[in-house]
């Protein structure tokens, strides 16, 4: 199972014994899962890899493309089951989809599947009554039919989920089309959910959280066939131009706490923590800025009055941006877990080097600041357990992509990263505060801060991949060059 899965422990006291396997009760369910073990004093402590998912019980099939093992662009012959179901699903006569980095899904793993050349099915109808349905996938064309998933062919019953004529529909075969009124919007990310009540066949779809269609009725026959992803089961006309991202099937119809836990675990899995772009912010030349928008999760900055930044039309490559000076500063609605692993990418220019300036920072009395301090630039990092202080070297005139990246081993690695290129990396143990993040001046002191930002993204977590990935998007958007 995928290291970056929270691990689960179970605690045995008395006589140390070895095992290869064990039983584990999941929402009434029993899964076998392959443990490891260590020796904690007098007690044997289990650990193993349990994905935290929203509901496991009645869980018939489960397809994430980040648990997938691929270099982008590699070919796929399969796309395997992770809900120890066993329907994996297969590629046919060699018509394979791709694994790809995407760009407009902060370059995560998808599978992308385009016309007679991506075809994934399984040999098993996954549900035949109720169900609930859920996923995330991008769209690359609104053009024609575009074929989601589909579990049973039309001519014997069963369900389908689509983008017709350019708005979202779900569909069961052999009665009306559920027509959201959803437009698609092409290279949008959408998180959606389905669930059918069969007891009184009654549909929800939701979309990104809303709910956009309540309880409408239609019927469902018993589908026969195959499920499938990226194309029609029974014809080879309607293909779906799209990336696909995770899509998870249960045989139920899962209650209103629960989809809303569905939901929340597609957003937090699929969306970085945040991401304020200045391209995206409507105000004058000139204008103080008194919000900046979060673009994913609506963790806003704000600026109190009297020390607001100014927005700048034409900053950064022809794009704006948001000049902070002196003693202004943002800080954000909402603070960040900054747990063990996180990573934050930063365009920037002009920066002060003058005095101590704060440039960015998630700071209470412990915290990660990317600063200057008499001239020399550094990132200071300090957990429960003491202070470490990467350099860190920005250029002072040019437009540069900076990033502090912290990731998890046996101890905790700080780097500080400029255009692409690693400046130091140190080691630290211990855990960083749950705080906000500012921008500029520090807001509880009388340091300033001074520097033009023009969009900042906050991770939960980069791998080297995506890590890179990540930093050539933003540099092709803004028009930096990587070392």
């Amino acid at each position: 199972m995928s290291e970056r899965d929270p691990k689960a422990k179970i605690q045995q006291g008395g006589e140390t014994r070895r095992a290869q396997s064990i039983l584990v009760r999941v929402d009434g369910e029993l899964r076998a899962v392959t443990a490891a073990k260590q020796r904690t004093g007098e007690e044997l402590e289990t650990i193993f890899d349990l994905p935290e998912l929203p509901s496991w019980k009645h869980l018939v099939g489960w397809y994430d493309a980040q648990r997938i093992e691929a270099s982008d662009g590699d070919f796929l012959s399969e796309w395997a089951d992770s809900s120890c179901r066993a329907n994996t699903a297969d590629d046919v006569s060699g018509e394979e989809p791709t694994y790809e980095l995407d760009d407009d899904i902060y370059s995560f793993s998808t599978v992308a599947t385009e016309g007679d050349g991506a075809l994934v099915l399984t040999d098993e109808v996954l549900t035949d009554g109720s169900y609930t349905l859920a996923g995330l996938v991008k769209a690359n064309s609104t053009n024609g039919t575009q074929r989601i998933v589909q579990d049973g062919s039309l001519d014997n019953g069963g369900w389908g989920t689509r983008i017709e004529g350019g708005t979202w529909e779900h569909t069961h075969y052999g009665a009306e089309d559920v027509d959201t009124g959803v437009s698609v919007e092409v290279g949008e990310p959408i998180r959606w959910i389905v669930r059918y009540d069969a007891s009184n066949e009654s549909l929800d779809v939701y979309i990104d959280g809303e709910l956009e269609v309540d309880g409408q009725s239609v019927g469902l026959d018993n589908p026969d066939g195959e499920f499938a992803i990226g194309k029609m089961i029974d014809g080879d006309d309607q293909f779906a131009d799209c990336n696909h991202g995770e899509y998870l099937v249960w045989n139920d119809y899962k209650d209103d706490a629960t989809v809303d836990k569905i939901d929340e675990y597609l957003e937090e899995r699929w969306t970085p923590l945040a991401n304020y772009d200045a391209t995206q912010i409507d105000y004058s030349d000139g204008e103080a800025v008194d919000e900046w928008k979060d673009e994913v999760r609506d963790n806003d900055l704000t600026a109190p009055s009297g020390r607001r930044p100014t927005y700048r039309a034409d900053e950064i490559d022809g794009n704006p941006a948001v000049e902070v000076f002196n003693d202004e500063y943002m800080v954000s609605d909402e603070t960040f877990a900054l747990d063990r692993e996180f990573a934050v990418l930063f365009v920037m220019v002009d920066p002060s080097p003058a005095g101590n300036n704060h440039i960015l920072s998630f700071r209470d009395s412990n915290g990660f600041i990317f600063r200057y301090r008499d001239d020399d630039a550094d990132i200071w990092a300090t957990t429960d357990d003491g202070t470490v202080n990467p350099s860190w070297t920005p250029p002072e005139s040019t437009p540069s992509l900076n990033a502090g990246v912290v990731t998890n081993s046996a101890d905790m690695t700080v780097a500080s990263r400029v255009d692409g290129t690693e400046e130091e990396s140190v080691t630290q143990t211990g855990t960083f505060p749950t705080v906000n993040m500012a921008l500029g001046a520090d807001p509880d002191g009388d340091l300033t801060g001074t520097a033009t930002f023009g969009e900042i993204v906050v991770y939960d977590s980069l791998d080297s991949d995506r890590l890179e990935s990540e930093e050539q998007r933003l540099a092709d958007k803004w028009g930096i060059s990587l070392d």
